[in-house]
């Protein structure tokens, strides 16, 4: 899996550095010099692990740090700092769960040793919790378009999952009834009951299952009552597939 990595660091010359080092390694880095910048960033994109420099012009990095885990409670926060980690850092460590906190020193190879340190050792750990929560998990596509349904039976059957699919939503609830799918992915416009009809029957016959809505075109009053009836998100059709992959893991862990 290509580990994606979010660098916040106001240095020009840092980020560049940082930039280079982590893309001809093989990662997904994605650089922004502030914490608005880090926080719109954060609205489109999930991020495995993010390096946080607490010398931001715009806050202060336990502040963005705080408001980082009301978008992503997963994410491995790095914080790097001329000092280093000091002991009165541990309690707002521990409620933050940062992962750690390194000296910022390009003077020689260590702070980026231990920052691939960290990183290798948690894509390990990511890879094994994605390998066992593809093992036997149930998924169900509702879509009344036949190449909608058999690109994502595929595309999820090949990462492991046991797909099943149906081509209306009352064939859906039908098989919901006798399967329990942990995650559904719900069309919205469909012949018979519309998506956020289903979506509701869903939520009555068992509150657990996770959905998600697809939809061919962003429609601000659809989202917004999907998020009410229960969705967990919403994804544009044609799926985009690294997408839908890093948020089945995100959905199921």
């Amino acid at each position: 899996m290509l580990e994606k990595i979010l660098v916040i660091e106001a240095n020009t010359d840092a980020r560049s550095r940082f930039y280079e080092i982590f893309y001809s390694l093989g990662y997904e880095v994605t650089c922004v010099p502030t914490a608005k910048e880090a926080q719109a960033a954060l609205t489109e994109k999930r991020f495995s692990f993010i390096i946080l420099s607490d010398d931001l012009p715009d806050e202060k990095a336990m502040e963005l740090a705080n408001k980082i885990r009301i978008f992503d409670k997963d994410a491995e926060i790095i914080v790097l700092s001329a000092a280093g980690a000091k002991p009165e850092d541990g309690e707002v460590d521990e409620q933050l769960r940062i992962r750690a906190r390194i000296k910022k020193d390009f003077s020689s190879h260590l702070m980026m040793k231990e920052l691939l340190q960290i990183i290798r050792e948690g894509a390990h750990v990511n890879e094994l919790k994605k390998n066992e929560l593809q093992n036997g998990v149930e998924i169900l596509v509702v879509d009344d378009n036949d190449e909608v349904r058999r690109m994502l039976e595929l595309f999820l059957s090949k990462r492991g999952y046991n797909v099943r699919s149906a081509f209306s939503g009352e064939d859906a609830l039908n098989k919901i009834k006798l399967e329990k799918p942990r995650l559904v992915f719900l069309d919205v416009r469909m012949p018979g009951m519309d998506g956020l009809l289903v979506l509701r029957q869903i939520k009555r016959l068992d509150e657990s299952i996770k959905v998600v809505m697809l939809t061919s075109v962003e429609d601000e009053y659809i989202v917004t009552e999907a998020e009410k009836e229960g969705a967990c998100d919403y994804m544009i059709k044609p799926c985009d597939l690294q997408r839908l992959d890093t948020l089945i893991t995100a959905l199921l862990l």
